[in-house]
């Protein structure tokens, strides 16, 4: 299994000529089957039209270079309807929403897993909406639909917090000993010998609440859901790509789009420099519009996009 940041980034290779073809930009959904029909390639110049590589055409995906049988393979995005219709509803995995098909809403992708073999989407990743700082998976075949705005589940597939299950055993198995304890610790009187019994009694059914709290593992979420920047900026640029891909469009400005997309947050591994040399925009640099805008102004758009990490 691979993670989709595995993929994403690596060099294309053709194994017909030993030459790199490319380097993968993007995985293209297939949302009805919930698996990959594409890879986007970059051979370093976006404004020529992005070209596509059917996901069936991929030899292997290793931990170096995915590898294809020859470079004619590929096609440009406006010769293929297929892959300009998937990308035309721009429905993506990472940062959508997940929601349950009873209407809770339990949080927000981060990463997912294909099988290399076939391009299936096999696993989700999640952050908690209850709390973010927890990571939670779901099989994609507890999804019921990948969707634009959200990933819709099964209800049971939303599973228990780790650290609701892990708090739970313990105390469960750190009840039993103190009530052994407390009759050995009692060989009082014949008199006596109830109130051992009373006191078990009420230790016991005090201890029972904190056991029986964490059972409704899934509450209703509240209305004011966690709403990360990521999702936002996705559904705010989305009408951006699709009016840049209206039908008859080459894709070339669509993938522009999603090529400054990609490029903001990522940082410069080197210095870039313009053409007198002077140096323009300087390695560890955050790409930002403003960064990105500079880098056209000065012709060093195709430049930055190969120097980001």
């Amino acid at each position: 299994m691979k993670k989709s940041q595995e993929i994403i980034g690596l060099p294309v290779f053709s194994v017909m000529d030993g030459k790199k073809i490319g380097q993968v930009k993007d995985l293209v959904l297939n949302p009805e089957e919930g698996k990959l029909d594409f890879i986007l390639v970059s051979n370093g110049s976006w404004y020529s039209g992005a070209r596509v590589l059917p996901y069936k055409a991929v030899m292997g995906i290793g931990l170096h270079a995915v590898t294809t049988e020859s470079d004619s393979l590929m096609t440009n995005i406006s010769e293929t309807a297929n892959a300009h219709s998937l990308l035309q509803r721009n429905i993506e995995i990472k940062g959508n929403k997940v929601l349950t098909n009873r209407g809770n809403l339990i949080g927000i992708v981060i990463e997912y897993e294909v099988d290399e073999t076939n391009g299936k989407v096999t696993r989700l990743e999640y952050r908690t909406a209850q709390d973010e700082s927890v990571v939670e998976v779901i099989d994609a075949d507890q999804v019921l639909t990948y969707g634009l705005d959200v990933i819709v589940i099964k209800e049971e597939a939303a599973g228990h917090s780790p650290i609701d299950d892990g708090s739970s055993q313990p105390e469960e198995s750190a009840q039993p000993a103190e009530v052994a304890d407390e009759p050995a610790a009692a060989p009082a009187p014949a008199a006596p010998v109830d109130i051992p019994a009373v006191t078990v009694m009420e230790s016991v059914s005090s201890e029972v609440p904190p056991v029986a709290e964490p059972t409704p593992a899934r509450p209703v979420i509240p209305p004011p859901i966690p709403q990360p920047v990521i999702p936002s900026q996705v559904r705010e640029e989305a009408p951006e790509a699709d009016a840049a891909t209206s039908p008859g469009g080459d894709g070339a400005a669509f993938f522009k789009q999603r090529q400054r997309q990609f490029l903001l947050g990522k940082k410069l591994i080197q210095d870039i420099r313009d053409a007198a040399g002077n140096l323009l925009i300087p390695e560890g640099t955050v790409v930002t519009e403003k960064i990105i805008d500079l880098a056209e102004k000065n012709n060093k758009y195709v430049e930055l996009t190969q120097c980001v990490k």
